[in-house]
């Protein structure tokens, strides 16, 4: 990546050249492992219960969906479950200027999150909250129950893409921005990472300034 000292005055983007780590990848756990109560301070209170998960609990939901989850987004789960990543954004283009954000892609979209497990769905299962499977078939692609979204802002969505293979690759697209989704031209204009462990390594921290 461009780590060039040259900047922009005008500019009120930045991207950190550090790498993000595992320790460093959450900002805060997830509104939905928050109870609706407020301490003195007028701020919502976790809940322990549902902000962590076991071992036990993420292998049942690899159970329920037939597929083994990638070791550094278990990790993620196994830290916390789930939650508020703030402004992670990935390279849209080779040797990307770190002060010019149409350089950069944002993956988890505006909800800036990584779901919790339970909130973990199929792509199918994701459209059916709009869609009929049966008359609007142009909204569910081909194969879409092996594939996993992990994150999601309107139809902006990070999937885990199991259809060719037991470990899957990563894809980022906006659905809403193709018309029938059982023509493959949508995965040739999707972003793609042939695994979890390339795309982690990809993401740095943004800043508006």
């Amino acid at each position: 990546m461009n780590d060039s000292s040259s900047t922009d005055e005008n500019s009120g983007f930045r991207v950190d050249p550090t790498p993000i780590t595992l320790e460093a990848f959450f900002e805060d756990h997830h509104y939905s492992n928050k109870d609706n109560v407020y301490d003195d301070n007028k701020e919502t209170v976790l809940n322990p219960k549902r902000a962590f998960v076991s071992e036990a609990q993420i292998a049942d939901m690899e159970t329920s969906f037939e597929i083994c989850f990638p070791k550094k987004l278990r990790a993620l789960y196994l830290q916390q479950n789930g939650g508020y990543v703030s402004t992670l954004v990935t390279p849209l283009v080779e040797n990307p200027s770190l002060i010019k954000d149409e350089d950069w892609l944002m993956p988890f979209g505006g909800y800036e999150d990584l779901r919790t497990l339970e909130q973990l769905e199929t792509f199918y299962e994701s459209a059916t909250h709009y869609a009929d499977p049966e008359e609007e078939l142009e909204d569910f692609p081909i194969g879409c129950k092996r594939m996993i979204v992990i994150a999601q802002w309107y139809r902006h969505t990070l999937f885990l893409d199991y259809r060719n293979s037991d470990e899957p690759r990563i894809g980022f697209t906006d659905f809403d921005s193709f018309e029938d989704l059982q023509n493959s031209y949508w995965e040739s204009q999707a972003h793609w990472w042939d695994d979890f462990d390339t795309f982690f390594a990809q993401l740095r921290r943004s800043e508006n300034l």
